[in-house]
This record gives C-alpha cells, sequence and structure tokens, in this order.
C-alpha cells in the first residue's frame, strides 16, 4: 500500500500514489476571457497520458474543475497532484499575463482537492464538474459550453 501524505497551506492536501483527484483552483479577482480559456484549455491537455490521466475538466470565467489522475512516470515515480496544480496555474498565469501585457498573480493560491474514494464519488464529481456551465447560466445544454474537457471526445475533433 502507498503511503499517504498529508500537507497544509490553508487547506489540507492528501496524496496517495495512483488516486484520482477531483481538483478545484479559482483565479485571484480575474475573469477569464476565451483567449485565456484557450491558454488553460491546451494547458491541461498537454501533459494528458503523458504527465496524468485528465477524465474531465471544465474551464469557467473564474474558475477550473478536473478529476485527473498522476501515471506512473518512470516505474515507481509519480507526479503529485500539487506538482501538476503548480504547472497548471504557473504556466497558465505566465501565458495569460503575456496575452493581457500584464503581470501580477491570476490564481489564488490554496486549490481545494479530494481522493475519488469509489465510483458513485466519480460519478457525482463527473456530472457536477459537466453541468457546472449549464447551472451558472451559461448555457442551456452542455454539449454548448466549449470548455468542457473530455479527452475521449477532444480525439473526435
Amino acid at each position: 500500500m502507498s503511503e499517504l501524505t498529508i500537507r497544509y497551506r490553508h487547506l489540507p492536501h492528501w496524496e496517495l500514489k495512483g488516486s484520482v483527484y477531483a481538483v478545484t483552483f479559482r483565479t485571484k479577482a480575474y475573469r477569464f476571457t476565451y483567449p485565456d480559456l484557450d491558454i488553460i484549455r491546451s494547458l491541461l491537455l498537454s501533459g494528458h497520458q503523458i504527465e496524468y490521466l485528465l477524465y474531465v475538466a471544465c474551464i469557467m470565467p473564474d474558475h477550473v474543475h478536473a478529476i485527473v489522475q498522476p501515471i506512473e512516470i518512470p516505474r515507481g515515480n509519480w507526479k503529485s497532484i500539487s506538482q501538476i496544480m503548480k504547472r497548471w496555474k504557473g504556466a497558465s498565469a505566465i501565458r495569460i499575463n503575456k496575452l493581457h501585457h500584464r503581470s501580477g498573480r491570476i490564481w489564488q493560491t490554496d486549490s481545494y482537492d479530494h481522493i475519488i474514494r469509489n465510483q458513485q464519488d466519480f460519478d457525482e464529481t463527473w456530472n457536477y464538474i459537466v453541468m457546472n456551465p449549464v447551472k451558472a447560466g451559461i448555457v442551456s445544454q452542455i454539449e454548448e459550453y466549449p470548455f468542457t474537457i473530455i479527452p475521449e471526445r477532444e480525439s473526435l475533433r
């Protein structure tokens, strides 16, 4: 059995090698433009099947939800969820700031994550993520929102 590690910022962050995580990270008083959303979409997909499996993600105007599972690279080593989050948030902030000729923080320092416990937890989290733009009143049907990422669907585009 792998060792569970717990670290804290403001929220507790539990990590267990091989686990699937639900993550949410929010902006710090910033609303994304469409080009910003494209930058984030590209970053989330860039590590899929290389450093992690991205099951689903939804990039909202001021936050991101995702279900992600770090993969073993190389044998016995894993990217931590904190390394993945740091990459997503850091790289996107640099690119978005460059696009808008500005500097400063885009993301809140802390983020929410939890280990998906079972299939029911996975299914409920998946449904919450894909329904987020509908519940927010951005679109009326999930298929209308271009910034919900389901990698299997992406390969069909």
